[in-house]
């Protein structure tokens, strides 16, 4: 990035043209919050009735400063009327970049759709697929698009045909940047699953606020996902104008639908184009004249796009783009190429004249670890096919015929009779017969842990269990899978097959109501279990999904409103979460609400409702008060 003088807020009229159409509308509803995942803001430069204060870094005030504009005047943001929320990813360093790695990216997506965010802007990127997304992340970004955010990220400065975590994710809408003559940026990557699911933005000589105060102007796809994120803000702050709820869903769709497509007897190349180029007018049209849009599939487009010949033939040309990029004091990809190297996330900017000025970090203040708690299955597996051997080999000592297999009974055996030897396997939570996560005990309880959980794995009636902890990384499993590792809290692990688990809630019960009918209790429990255990089933990262598996894990807590259910015949509808009203410091309440009716009378009959708060602050969540329930006519 770098100075300039001119302080002409007309300028965004070219830069993004069309865009007086949507201002002539609003200029942003403060309702619609934004969030940042970037370097922090520096708070004197952008209001602070726009955002919350932060520290000072380039990048994050310029990018903040894209959508909010300054507090002098200088910068005038895309949509200033928006909250901005900034999460810093990114820090300051004295070495370098850093990268921000996936799991603390996705603790910043729960975070920011903890916060009510509508839209969540990434200006970082990571060169890799959709095989090397970490659970964890994979997690936030599905529960942000499920809590129907609008998600829009970088699609990186590699200058290459390859995808880029998070922008090519399914559901994210990934921008990279054109010049002002609409020419693609040399350094835009455009891999397949950008070409699909992507577009075009300026994002050359980005105005935006200085560190201290003025005028800088910057280049990279981090200004044009801004710049997209403000247009986002603009376009369901009219909705919300006229009364339409904010989609997330519905804004990519506009935006997608309404970009001007690369036609390729007019352009010789168009891969680079993405899925087409901002039209902000033609998107405010498009929402304006329709109130109901059919969702786009987010199947990827084919890689036919830009076929593997036409990717050649842009490679040698991009060279005289890459010079010219460098005469204009753009930085280059041979530039960027030990930034790139590294494993993680990182700003999606281009630096100062050709120079890597952003040197940012990850946030170098203690974090708190990703919590999970997830319900699965147990199994065993290696992690490499050398340890699978030397496990085979310790099974069948000395004995040169009849060697055994490694079947469960043995290794059940081998555990028992050594028990040191289980740390020597991969334990697996798995749902449907596919790893989630590897549960890898440690510190002063690991062999308690490690005796738990071979004691629960050779208990065949066994169904399920919960597994609370922390991520502690990810590892690979012989097979080639890639899954996040869990540090279990023995604490919170618990064990149940289904029917033992019913006899105990029935039994529990009985003692209080003696007339009570037995089949009818069992039913309705059963449906409960069933309900969570096998419709609603998630990875266990975000609160909610957290609250949701310990509701499940702890239904003796609610086992007196399923039975008062059933007494009253009703079956149950529905099990959600939502995040608690109320809530003390350093907790993190989240309610749990079942949803009881009466099929047979829907009209007539209220349906019951019953709610229980949870605390998921904690490794172990906890249950919060007693839980109240109450017909809703």
């Amino acid at each position: 990035m770098h100075s300039a003088s001119l302080t002409n807020a007309g300028e965004w009229l070219s830069i993004v043209p069309g865009i007086e159409r949507i201002w002539s509308l609003t200029n942003g509803e403060a309702d619609i919050k934004i969030a940042i995942l970037d370097g922090p803001v520096d708070s004197t430069v952008i209001s602070s009735n726009k955002l919350a204060p932060a520290g000072a870094i380039h990048h994050g005030t310029l990018v903040a400063s894209v959508l909010a504009g300054s507090l002098g005047g200088e910068v005038v943001g895309i949509a200033p009327g928006c909250t901005i929320i900034p999460i810093e990813i990114f820090r300051d360093a004295k070495d370098g970049v850093t990268a921000c790695t996936q799991d603390a990216l996705a603790q910043a997506i729960f975070k920011a759709t903890s916060s009510g965010a509508n839209i969540i802007n990434i200006s970082a990127a990571q060169q890799g697929d959709s095989l090397e997304v970490s659970a964890s992340l994979s997690g936030a970004i599905t529960d942000a698009l499920r809590q129907d955010v609008f998600v829009v990220a970088a699609a990186g400065n590699h200058g290459c045909a390859c995808d880029v975590i998070p922008a090519s994710m399914p559901g994210v809408l990934a921008v990279g940047a054109h010049d002002g003559e609409g020419v693609p940026l040399p350094m835009s990557n455009w891999g397949p699953s950008l070409r699909s699911g992507g577009l075009l933005a300026p994002g050359f000589n980005i105005p935006g606020a200085c560190v201290g105060g003025g005028l800088c102007k910057a280049t990279g796809t981090s200004f044009a996902s801004a710049l997209v994120a403000g247009v986002a803000g603009l376009l369901m702050s009219a909705d919300m104008r006229r009364g339409v709820r904010p989609s997330g869903r519905r804004i990519k769709q506009v935006l997608l639908d309404s970009c001007d497509r690369c036609l390729p007897e007019a352009e010789e190349l168009c891969g680079k184009f993405l899925a087409g180029t901002l039209n902000v007018a033609r998107a405010a049209d498009v929402l304006l004249n329709s109130l109901e849009l059919s969702f786009r599939s987010e199947e990827p487009m084919s890689s036919t796009t830009t076929p593997p010949a036409q990717e050649e033939i842009y490679s040698r040309k991009n060279e005289e783009l890459l010079q010219r990029n460098r005469e204009l004091g753009l930085c280059t990809t041979e530039q960027r190429s030990h930034v790139v190297a590294t494993t993680g996330l990182l700003p999606a900017d281009c630096g100062c004249g050709g120079k890597n000025s952003s040197k940012c970090s990850c946030d170098s203040k203690p974090t708190k670890p990703q919590l999970v708690y997830a319900i699965g299955r147990l199994g065993i597996s290696f992690t490499t096919q050398a340890r699978r051997d030397s496990v085979w080999r310790t099974v069948n000592g000395n004995r040169q015929g009849d060697l055994k297999s490694l079947t469960d009974e043995a290794l059940l055996g081998l555990f028992r009779e050594r028990p040191f030897e289980a740390q020597a396997v991969a334990w697996t939570l798995s749902r449907t017969e596919v790893p989630m996560y590897v549960i890898m005990p440690s510190g002063p309880f690991a062999a308690d842990t490690y005796k738990w959980l071979v004691d629960e794995w050779g208990d065949k009636d066994v169904e399920l269990v919960s597994i609370p902890g922390v991520i502690a990384g990810r590892i690979s499993l012989y097979d080639g899978m890639n899954v996040d590792v869990i540090v279990p809290d023995l604490r919170g692990m618990y064990s149940w097959e289904n029917t033992r688990y019913t006899d105990q809630l029935i039994k529990s019960r009985q003692a209080l109501m003696p007339d009570l009918k037995e089949d009818q209790a069992r039913q309705e429990i059963n449906r409960f279990l069933g309900k969570i255990f096998f419709r609603l089933r998630n990875m266990g990262l975000s609160p909610g999904d957290r609250a949701l598996n310990a509701a499940a894990t702890n239904a003796f807590n609610i086992s007196d409103v399923i039975v008062e259910a059933g007494r009253e015949g009703l079956t149950l509808r529905d099990v959600s979460v939502e995040r608690s009203p109320l809530s003390r410091p350093g907790s993190d309440y989240y309610d749990v609400l079942v949803t009881f009716f009466d099929p047979r009378r829907r009209i007539e009959t209220a349906p019951l409702l019953a709610r229980f708060t949870i605390d998921v602050s904690d490794t172990v969540p906890v249950m919060i008060g007693e839980p109240v329930s109450w017909y809703e006519y």
